[in-house]
């Protein structure tokens, strides 16, 4: 995979990599807890109110790892190559399985190269507590326990997910924090603190979501223009509203077209997210994504049967996501949806307003 750095990245803390021979998937450095919310929504226990929000993730091919480069033979004269991605080995899927075995009474756990879960146990409907408690604990034991590795170690491996962007040939990215709380229950006292007054002196507070870095493209200039995540983490909550329209404007018209469909979508989000009550979702994000592209969108706009249209919203990050320790929503994670579409409305209303000629320039002027 060599340097291949995925190019279109606004948020996060790892660089994301992705591989010549699969460009329609990227791989993103391994943590242990957002592995395991990826492995257990895929088994045929999840509880229903749970696997309702596997639509919302990018599509997942499981655990992968950088091979060391081996070098070609000298006579061709090309120097040094990387291998692709490989495959955890199997004794990854039966580290899985004889973990499994320790929780009872669910089944044993398959794990297949694909990233597919099965077992034995028809699939939950929600109704049996027990089951869903198993799986709980199926999930929290794996949040803390790679298989066969030493101490845990996990350095070079990599989740593999789909890349949401692939089919755009101008892809615009907003990653937008959700929630009102961004530590799980492991954070020292110390990292508390610190999340507690960042989202105090951020819009975390009043909107429960915060901008976290945005990638969009002017049509007109036909320029790829980016904003980070520290500039926005500044932003006052009355700016929110233009950046926001920043990102939908393309500096000759606002994209009403991206916002109706990512406003359908985080809407459905919000029902699934209100209606479980099985996990919390700390510090995740959704990832808004549209065609920058005027031509290509009006192809995929047009397109027989397309499945997902000119725009998306997708659910992404699952670093501190944990078993709820409370039945209420103590996340805030729908009262940052429904502010999200507040805003998404809001927008649509104001189509008739002019758009900036320059998002990045409007940015520069709302920002404190």
């Amino acid at each position: 995979m060599g340097d291949n750095y995925y190019p279109h990245q606004v948020g996060g803390h790892g660089l994301l990599r992705r591989s010549g021979s699969t460009p329609d998937r990227l791989f993103k450095p391994l943590d242990l807890k957002e592995f395991a919310m990826y492995q257990a929504v895929s088994c045929a226990t999840t509880p229903a109110d749970v696997r309702a929000l596997s639509r919302f993730m990018p599509q997942y091919y499981g655990a992968f790892k950088i091979a060391k480069p081996e070098p070609e033979p000298a006579q061709k004269g090309e120097g040094e190559t990387g291998k692709e991605v490989t495959e955890v080995q199997h004794a990854v899927a039966k580290g899985h399985r004889a973990r499994m075995k320790q929780v009872d009474p669910l089944p044993h756990l398959q794990a297949g190269i694909d990233g597919s879960c099965s077992c034995g146990m028809r699939h939950n409907t929600g109704g049996d507590h027990g089951i869903t408690q198993s799986w709980l604990e199926m999930y929290n034991s794996m949040r803390y326990d790679f298989p066969n590795t030493s101490c845990n170690d996990i350095t070079g491996l990599y989740t593999c997910l789909e890349d949401v962007n692939a089919r755009f040939i101008q892809p615009c990215v907003l990653d937008v924090k959700i929630g009102t709380r961004h530590y799980d229950d492991d954070a020292t006292p110390e990292k508390r603190a610190r999340h507690m007054e960042k989202s105090r002196q951020s819009t975390t507070a009043q909107y429960g979501l915060r901008l976290c870095g945005m990638r969009t493209y002017d049509a007109v200039k036909n320029e790829v223009q980016t904003v980070g995540k520290l500039s926005q983490n500044k932003l006052e909550p009355h700016a929110v509203p233009a950046h926001l329209r920043a990102f939908f404007s393309n500096g000759r018209e606002l994209r009403t077209d991206a916002i109706s469909e990512v406003l359908q979508r985080c809407e459905e989000l919000r029902a699934a997210m209100a209606a479980q009550r099985t996990l919390s979702f700390y510090s995740s994000s959704v990832l808004i994504v549209y065609e920058g592209d005027e031509i290509a969108s009006r192809e995929l706009a047009g397109a027989a049967g397309s499945s997902r249209g000119v725009a998306g919203l997708w659910l992404i990050d699952f670093a501190h996501t944990q078993p709820r320790v409370l039945p209420e929503n103590d996340d805030g994670y729908v009262f940052g949806l429904t502010n999200l579409s507040t805003f998404l409305r809001e927008l649509l209303a104001s189509r008739d307003q002019p758009s900036s000629p320059d998002p990045v320039q409007t940015l520069a002027a709302v920002a404190p």
